[in-house]
């Protein structure tokens, strides 16, 4: 058995990557020898176990665990016979789906869409049967079907010539083979030549291409936008049709309280037009250029190449240099009151969502401050009334020294009235990687489902929240980041806990390869990020 090609199609079987002649060529290969069976039961079966660490169902203090390779995860041997049985059932079962899904071929049936989704994308599709919807067994989206895009993104091919990308969060329906139902979402379309007509519909208007390009944004807090690139769209909003409106290229529109049409800003960059190398994100580098510390922006977000980042201290911009770090140069201490802002709002609402960086406290201080967040920081609770909150209307990522008797420096996630803190000291003068992980889901007590890595391993993690949820009696800690309100923080590092305008970083931080993902990244991506600073197949 030639070991490096068979474990390529089990690696590749598991990421649903083969096609059918690899397909029977594993299958040989399965059925002459029994070696083969039992290497691919075990990593199947570990996979199985493996991609379901992030399921809502682990314990904020439970054990640390190592971030392993899948060379080291061939290596285990199961601790007790029925974690095999059910490892190995669910192997089976889904193996089976793939077989199932190469070799079923139904002339019957006219597939109005392809489907194409980026790398560790999460979502669910319902088919539309007798009047109710029932869970997919495969990723087509038919007429009546509905798709959850929870993270990432996907690429909708009609048949008709039409392109659309869709960014999480969002719902999608496909009502026939000229529309789409957007209940949630940002799209892109792309509408060729003898497609005119197609239609996009929110819950606030529709959109009727005349042959053109554009982009629709469906929110569930704010006003539906529709951005007109090229060619001509009508707008149809209200219940009467004398409520159509006619965009051209470089027009944008949002629908405001009162049924009206509401000129703004015509935005490109919010909208990808191509399926990413992997889901969203924005990663900050700090190479030197110029003998300066560069901020430019860089990843697969679409904003990403328009995002300002700039400097702000209290003390002489000079202080803010390059220093050794773990991959090239990294950002030395930021100066008195030194912090570093952007003009990207966040992640809003409970969205899934990942923030990493390496970070390198110095000996000797005493730490609590944001390393970076974003949200309305309404944290003071003498200076909030506590029917409004502390709520969860904040997000970011903290250092803090713990009392003098454990003499600890700890990482922790908070999200405004509730907070996590590590248990591994970070303090020591030495470089460590930090992953903080929103999975989107909530533990079975209600609290937000986060994972927390410290140089490779599971962090303990403890909980605390505000007497707020207390007094509320509440089934679930709700997380709401706040990023649309006029109090809300952009996306900042080193900034004030408790203000936009306050002091930044008051001890010595040394900062390094920062990356914000839109999405909940596993262990396999942790150690990625780890040890060679990317994620997906390359930046």
């Amino acid at each position: 058995m030639r070991e490096g090609r068979f474990q390529d199609l089990l690696s590749r079987l598991v990421e649903r990557d083969l096609d059918a002649d690899e397909m029977a060529e594993l299958d040989a290969w399965l059925r002459q020898s029994s070696e083969a069976r039992r290497e691919y039961l075990e990593y199947v079966a570990n996979d199985v176990l493996l991609q379901a660490e992030l399921a809502p169902v682990a314990s904020s203090g439970g054990d640390r665990q190592r971030v392993i390779s899948m060379r080291d995860v061939l290596r285990m041997r199961r601790a007790r016979e029925v974690r095999i049985a059910v490892a190995a059932a669910a192997a089976v079962l889904l193996v089976s789906a793939l077989v199932l899904s190469l070799l079923r071929v139904d002339q019957s049936v006219e597939y109005a869409l392809e489907v194409e989704l980026a790398p560790d994308s999460s979502y669910t599709i319902e088919h539309l049967q007798d009047g109710k919807l029932v869970a997919a067994s495969d990723a087509a989206m038919r007429v009546g079907s509905r798709m959850v895009l929870e993270q990432g993104v996907v690429q909708l091919g009609f048949e008709s010539g039409v392109t659309a990308v869709v960014q999480a969060p969002a719902e999608l329906t496909l009502r026939s083979e000229s529309a789409l139902e957007l209940t949630r979402g940002k799209g892109w379309f792309r509408v060729e030549d003898g497609a005119e007509g197609f239609e996009v519909v929110t819950p606030e208007f529709t959109v009727k291409d005349l042959g053109t390009e554009f982009g629709v944004v469906s929110v569930d807090d704010g006003a539906d936008q529709v951005h007109v690139f090229e060619g001509i769209v009508e707008v149809t909003h209200g219940a009467g049709a004398g409520s159509a409106v006619v965009l051209n290229g470089g027009a944008a529109r949002e629908l405001v309280d009162g049924g009206d049409l509401r000129e703004v800003a015509l935005a490109p960059h919010q909208f990808l037009k191509e399926l990413p190398e992997y889901v969203p994100y924005v990663h900050w580098a700090f190479e030197p250029r110029d003998g300066y510390v560069d901020l430019v922006a860089g990843g697969t977000h679409p904003l990403a190449e328009v995002m300002e980042t700039g400097f702000r201290a209290q003390s002489a911009p000079a202080s803010f240099v390059s220093t050794p770090g773990v991959f090239g140069q990294a950002l030395h201490d930021m100066g008195q009151g030194g912090l570093i802002g952007t003009d990207w709002p966040g992640i809003g609402g409970d969205a899934p969502r990942t923030i990493a960086y390496w970070v390198k406290l110095e000996e000797g201080h005493r730490y609590l401050y944001p390393v970076l967040g974003w949200g309305e920081r309404r944290l003071d609770p003498t200076r909030v009334d506590k029917a409004d909150g502390p709520d969860t209307s904040a997000f970011f990522s903290f250092v803090e020294s713990l009392d003098a008797d454990s003499g600890n420096t700890v990482a922790g996630l908070s999200f405004g009235g509730y907070w996590v803190k590590g248990r591994r000291h970070i303090g020591d003068g030495k470089w460590h990687h930090v992953v903080q992980v929103f999975s989107g889901k909530y533990l079975p007590n209600g609290a937000p489902h986060v994972v927390q890595y410290v140089d490779g391993w599971q962090d303990r993690t403890d909980s605390f929240y505000h007497e707020y949820w207390m007094e509320r009696d509440a089934e679930r800690i709700e997380v709401a980041t706040e990023v649309s309100s006029p109090q809300s923080v952009p996306v900042s590092m080193a900034s004030s806990l408790f203000s936009a305008d306050g002091p930044g970083s008051l001890s010595p931080l040394m900062l390094d390869e920062v990356y914000v993902i839109e999405g909940a990244i596993n262990s396999f991506r942790v150690r990625q990020l780890m040890e060679e600073n990317r994620v997906g197949e390359g930046e």
